[in-house]
């Protein structure tokens, strides 16, 4: 998932909508999907698995130019390969797409790709509690920085829908997570989400201790790393030390053939004499 730096994530109500996508079949490994606005993609975007194997496939392509008549780049097989995230990031520096943001761009990238978009009214643009609001077709400030400001119907969808928000502060982040840090519960999605039973969701327990086994076999594997980095170094200095004692042994070999040489020639010219 992408999202803006400004937005908040809520993990419980994300897992919901993944595992209803997989249950209902909407979404599987090889689904060449995106979820996510279109055009306002402030509020985030989920990839599919062959979204993305899709996206950094390469294609043929000859001066990646764009067909707005048909919503596809212009190709030519046997040209240079490129892949279609290339494509739309050329586009997007210096291409008929520069200055816009990587908002704007994910739906026409995806459309080019042949990838289906798929919106969430609960991937929300602009959040109900945060800093900034679309009114009257233009930006506007938010007066309510914090859920205790906002109505009963809007922190109800916060706690049990809400997926993404975006266009907040750090107080509209913190007073939406000190409204919703409760329901972070495996047991209470578990009951809620029958669907979600199929997997079995780690605690926070298990996973500070797979996370610690995880960490440890990783220091392991690096110092077993650097072992052989050393014992790969001393073989080369062994190996050069080798070297330099053959060419040293050669020099002199060379010089004490080359002063018999001499030695013979000038008692030949001697005996001439």
């Amino acid at each position: 998932m992408i999202v803006d730096d400004d937005t908040f994530v809520h993990p419980w109500n994300l897992l919901a909508i993944i595992s209803q996508q997989m249950a209902d079949g909407s979404v599987d490994d090889t689904s060449e999907t995106i979820i996510g606005h279109h055009w306002s993609g402030g509020a985030g975007f989920l990839f599919a698995p062959g979204a993305i194997q899709k996206l950094t496939s390469r294609i043929a392509v000859h001066d990646l130019t764009w067909n707005a008549h048909n919503s596809s780049w212009s190709t030519d097989t046997g040209s240079t390969g490129h892949t279609y995230l290339e494509a739309c990031l050329h586009r997007m520096m210096g291409g008929s797409w520069c200055y816009q943001h990587s908002d704007h761009i994910w739906g026409r990238c995806a459309k080019s790709a042949g990838i289906r978009m798929v919106q969430d009214s609960n991937m929300v643009q602009f959040c109900p509690v945060g800093t900034t609001l679309w009114i009257n077709g233009k930006y506007g400030p938010n007066t309510i920085r914090n859920v205790s400001m906002a109505d009963n119907s809007t922190q109800s969808w916060l706690r049990s829908t809400m997926v993404s928000c975006h266009y907040m502060d750090r107080q509209a982040m913190h007073t939406i997570y000190d409204h919703i840090h409760d329901t972070w519960s495996p047991e209470k999605q578990s009951q809620q989400q029958p669907w979600q039973k199929r997997k079995r969701i780690i605690g926070g327990a298990e996973l500070r201790q797979r996370l610690s086994t995880l960490q440890a076999r990783f220091a392991a594997h690096r110092e077993e790393q650097s072992k052989q980095q050393l014992r790969d170094g001393l073989l080369a200095i062994q190996k050069l030390s080798t070297r330099a004692k053959l060419v040293r042994g050669g020099v002199h070999r060379s010089a004490g053939t080359l002063n018999n040489l001499i030695n013979k020639k000038e008692e030949a010219d001697e005996s001439h004499e």
